[in-house]
C-alpha cells in the first residue's frame, strides 16, 4: 500500500486540485458512479465503462493514486475495486448530470439563482454540474492542517 499523499509533503491545495483533475475524467466518473453503489470486479467494470482492460487499468490506477479507490484479491486472481472513505477527508466531490438526474441538477441551479441573486447564464446548455467541497480539520495540537 503506498503512504498516505497528504503526509508526503503535498500541499492540500495540490492534493485537491489532482483529485479534482482525477475525478473529473468522464471514464474515471462513470467508474466512482458504479463503485458508490458497491464494489465491483475488473470486469463488471469493463462492461460498465465499454473500456479495454488496459485504458480501466489506467483510469483505476490514476483514480488509486490519489486515494480515491482501493483494491483487493478476490478469489484467485480477480481484482475487486471499492470507493475509499477517508475518516477526516481533505475534499468532496458531487457530480449532478442532466443524463443521471435532470431534476437535481435543475434544482441546483435554481438554489444558486436565490443564493447568488441573479440567473446563472445559458443555463439550458447546462449539461453537469461538479461540486467541490473542501475541508480543514485540527490536528492533535489544535492546529488546522
Amino acid at each position: 500500500m503506498k503512504p498516505d499523499r497528504r503526509e508526503s509533503g503535498h500541499k492540500p491545495r495540490a492534493y485537491i486540485d489532482e483529485v479534482v483533475k482525477a475525478a473529473s475524467h468522464p471514464v474515471r466518473q462513470r467508474i466512482l458512479k458504479r463503485l458508490q453503489q458497491s464494489t465491483c470486479l475488473t470486469g463488471e467494470l469493463e462492461e460498465e465503462t465499454h473500456e479495454s482492460r488496459h485504458n480501466l487499468y489506467h483510469h483505476l490506477a490514476v483514480l488509486k493514486e490519489v486515494g480515491l479507490v482501493g483494491e483487493r484479491m478476490r478469489s484467485n486472481r480477480l481484482k475487486e475495486f471499492y470507493l475509499l472513505e477517508p475518516s477526516r477527508p481533505e475534499a468532496a466531490m458531487i457530480l449532478i448530470t442532466h443524463e443521471d438526474d435532470s431534476d437535481k441538477l435543475y434544482d441546483v441551479l435554481n438554489t444558486l439563482d436565490r443564493v447568488f441573486e441573479q440567473p446563472i447564464p445559458y443555463r439550458t446548455k447546462i449539461t453537469k454540474a461538479t461540486i467541490t467541497l473542501t475541508y480543514e480539520w485540527e490536528d492533535e495540537k489544535g492546529e488546522s492542517r
